[in-house]
């Protein structure tokens, strides 16, 4: 049984306007505990970047926003993922019960956080390819040979590892086969999601850095970078639980940003999609308050028919609401847009192609016509 709430029990920022007046009002937060050499702007710049290329991060709460970005100040890292230093990625919360953001540090961003203690020289992570000539040796005199084929045919990553050199010119080496790198993966809330899914390879040096790092003289900021993560993936705190009174009271006074409740509800629409021939089963509508958008796009998105509609009448009841339309129009208007670019009816589509139409929902990038407008 699912006791996920229905709704969010904090303000979102939704909409990339309400994401610019959330930063504008962090603007000095940020300033006070960025160092010296990273601009505020440069912050807020990024985090639009973030949210542009992941959209969930519009459905995150104002305040997982605020720790995040604060949290990017202190470190001193760039948050947009497009430089490795760090990523902006949304988790659902049960605690907060909705989705917050929070901010990772990169393959790049834990070796800069590394270096910042005087006893860490360099460290550099390499991949291994199935076609590599590669020798590790460990004991009193640990050694790695490795000689890429740069001619390699093949893409199979068979592991990673991650050198540190010391100010002493020590060496400490940690190699993680690729079975192992992918239990780390399995393990986060974020596998199929976020840098795992855009950012592989730069994920999977992170991963033997991170390990790599429990040899190292830690840095007060690689300690804080670390300890964000932990919290991240437990799930046991809100982003509430981490901020200053201060900081909540002004990313949260504004309710400007707030979900309006639609018209017709979302119960309403649902009852209105018939059924296609030959599935003979009958919707009713749902009980209970009106469905808001957030609720329809609540994960995890329903795949068993015997517990609730099916992933393309849900889509269907998110397009109505967010185009003001019917659910019968918004039906017919999905049926032409996963014609036209699927080749495929709807109702036989996969469930990551229905993850790509509910993007495309959400953006509003959806503006094809049908016979029933």
């Amino acid at each position: 049984m699912n006791d996920r709430p229905a709704r969010c029990s904090t303000a979102i920022v939704q909409s990339r306007d309400g994401l610019n007046a959330l930063l504008a009002k962090l603007e000095t937060s940020i300033a006070k505990v960025a160092p010296a050499h990273i601009k505020p702007i440069h912050l807020l710049k990024s985090a639009i970047l973030a949210a542009t290329r992941n959209p969930r991060l519009f459905e995150c709460s104002r305040e997982s926003w605020a720790l995040a970005m604060i949290t990017a100040a202190q470190l001193g890292l760039d948050p947009s993922g497009t430089l490795g230093s760090g990523y902006l990625v949304p988790f659902w919360s049960s605690k907060a019960n909705c989705f917050e953001v929070h901010f990772l540090a990169g393959y790049r961003g834990l070796i800069d956080l590394a270096r910042r203690r005087r006893e860490v020289h360099m460290i550099e992570a390499r991949l291994v390819y199935e076609t590599d000539d590669f020798r590790l040796e460990y004991g009193t005199s640990p050694a790695i040979h490795h000689q890429p084929n740069v001619r390699r045919s093949s893409e199979s990553i068979i592991g990673a590892y991650a050198v540190g050199t010391l100010s002493t010119a020590e060496k400490v080496i940690e190699w993680m086969t690729i079975g192992e790198i992918e239990a780390v993966r399995q393990r986060s809330k974020s596998k199929d999601d976020g840098p795992w899914k855009t950012d592989y390879s730069e994920m999977t040096r992170k991963t033997v850095v991170r390990r790599l790092c429990k040899y190292l003289p830690l840095s007060p900021e690689l300690a804080q970078a670390l300890a964000v993560e932990d919290n991240a993936e437990s799930d046991a705190f809100a982003a509430s639980d981490f901020l200053d009174i201060e900081v909540i009271k002004a990313v949260t006074n504004d309710q400007s940003n707030q979900l309006p409740t639609p018209t017709p509800s979302g119960s309403e629409l649902a009852a209105q999609i018939k059924r296609r021939p030959g599935r003979p089963r009958k919707i009713e509508p749902a009980a209970g308050p009106p469905l808001k958008i957030t609720d329809a796009i609540e994960p995890p998105a329903i795949a068993n028919e015997a517990d609730g509609p099916p992933r393309w009448e849900q889509l269907a009841i998110m397009l109505a609401e967010k185009q003001g339309c019917d659910a019968q129009v918004a039906l017919a208007r999905l049926s032409e847009f996963s014609k036209q670019t699927f080749n495929r009816p709807y109702d036989a589509l996969e469930p990551r192609t229905l993850d790509t139409i509910e993007t495309h929902i959400r953006d509003g990038t959806i503006t094809v016509k049908s016979n029933n407008d």
